[in-house]
């Protein structure tokens, strides 16, 4: 009865109970209601995944160069200056999803995005923070929650460190590309949820990739995205590839992959 009630009935149905009940009372909410708003669960268990920026490189580099070609001129930020910053933000993004699902800043924190509040993106560093999220997989039981990477004492990354000269020139940089190439927001912090990015695996073979998922709960999206970088990015997949038996993109060529995935940002020139 309670599956056919409109979602606004559903809310006032489960305020209702604190006009009727002492002040004190916790309503018993019913599964289609926690179900429809996401309220946290509890018989669940949690899984953390490593998702760390360092392995990526080729579809930012192909972005950049895209770029570069579509204007014909030379950028103010260099193309290692540009896979430094894209990383750092993709490192940012994984730490906010920390904070937003344990509830705590992670160690080494960059406030980049507390300082600077929502700014332009190339749409496929975009689309991977988009992806970077917790999932709850209904079929396992299991909440896959990406975790950074610890940083070393010494001899960490550059993508640890946030240099103001970089920030600005890459920002200007997605500025002024907006109108010809797709440029998307960085996520709200509130945006944490993704889907089932981390229940998959991929295998390149021969130049060829093949992504694969543990359940059948990965999206095409999915696929594409664990498609078009490199594997080592989700450091410690929960499943490895052997266990893996749901196809999402099967024998695709890796780089006309990336590279007709990198393109199809590039807006019609009017």
């Amino acid at each position: 009865m309670m599956e056919n009630l409109p979602q606004p009935s559903l809310v006032n149905h489960a305020l209702s109970y604190h006009s009727i009940r002492p002040r004190n009372y916790i309503p018993f909410l019913e599964s289609s209601i926690v179900k429809r708003f996401n309220f946290p669960r509890t018989n669940y268990t949690r899984k953390d995944v490593t998702v760390t920026p360092g392995p990526i490189e080729g579809t930012i580099l192909s972005t950049y160069r895209i770029m570069q070609v579509i204007t014909g001129i030379n950028f103010e930020i260099t193309e290692a200056e540009f896979l430094r910053m894209s990383r750092t933000i993709i490192l940012m993004r994984v730490q906010d999803v920390y904070a937003c699902s344990k509830g705590l800043y992670s160690s080494n924190f960059l406030p980049l995005t507390r300082s600077r509040g929502t700014f332009l993106l190339p749409a496929p560093i975009a689309d991977l923070c988009y992806q970077i999220g917790y999932y709850y997989s209904p079929i396992l039981g299991i909440r896959f929650e990406p975790v950074p990477p610890l940083k070393a004492n010494v001899n960490s990354p550059d993508w640890w460190t946030v240099d103001n000269r970089i920030v600005e020139a890459y920002l200007r940089l997605c500025c002024r590309m907006s109108r010809s190439y797709t440029m998307k927001e960085y996520p709200s912090f509130k945006e944490c949820e993704a889907t089932g990015l981390l229940l998959t695996n991929s295998q390149v073979v021969n130049n060829c990739v093949t992504v694969k998922s543990f359940t059948n709960e990965a999206n095409m999206t999915d696929g594409l995205i664990r498609a078009v970088h490199e594997n080592g990015f989700i450091d410690n997949a929960p499943y490895p590839s052997d266990n893996c038996h749901f196809n999402v993109i099967s024998d695709k060529n890796f780089t006309e992959l990336v590279n007709a995935y990198v393109a199809s940002y590039v807006k019609p020139y009017i």
